[in-house]
């Protein structure tokens, strides 16, 4: 059943239940991210401007805190965090209700997935591109690594070896 309106804060909660949300204690909510990698968190968040701190306490309503692995500082009383899962994902950590008082929580939680997305891609195409780049074929006569390409024959990559001369398919 689609729900336009909530009724109550009773259904409110229900649904963010169903969501993965979870109460943290005091006013903190723990929300499940995809986020599997620490130093692209810290990147992004240091890309939009954010100032990160690790293993450091997040801020929340009253002075109260929470232990968490990175914490973005934001200005005013309130931060957000992540918890590291044994699963290796993290969870994100937060006073909602306090940082709704100073920022939009759903563009700025948005900007930081979009930016951490971005960030992702760049890390698995660069890492991909090194990884070739160090794979090298050897020749199969000679063991050489002093290969160069040689065009293609039905549709598969052809080298040429510099030291002994030898033509051989791409492996």
């Amino acid at each position: 059943m689609v729900r336009n309106r909530l009724n109550n804060w009773r259904e409110a909660t229900e649904l963010l239940k169903e969501a993965g949300y979870q109460e943290k204690g005091g006013h903190f909510s723990t929300l499940r991210t995809k986020i599997t990698d620490a130093n692209l968190l810290i990147k992004t968040l240091r890309d939009l401007g954010i100032a990160v701190k690790t293993d450091a306490e997040v801020r929340g309503y009253n002075g109260q805190r929470v232990h968490a692995d990175v914490v973005a500082v934001l200005e005013g009383n309130y931060d957000i965090g992540w918890v590291l899962n044994s699963d290796g994902s993290f969870d994100l950590i937060v006073d909602i209700w306090g940082i709704s008082n100073k920022y939009d929580q759903t563009e700025l939680i948005n900007s930081m997935n979009h930016k951490y997305a971005i960030n992702y891609a760049i890390n698995k195409v660069l890492t991909e591109a090194k990884n070739r780049a160090f794979i090298r074929p050897k020749c199969p006569r000679c063991s050489s690594t002093q290969i160069v390409k040689f065009g293609y024959h039905n549709y598969k990559k052809t080298y040429k070896c510099q030291s002994c001369g030898n033509e051989f398919f791409e492996a």
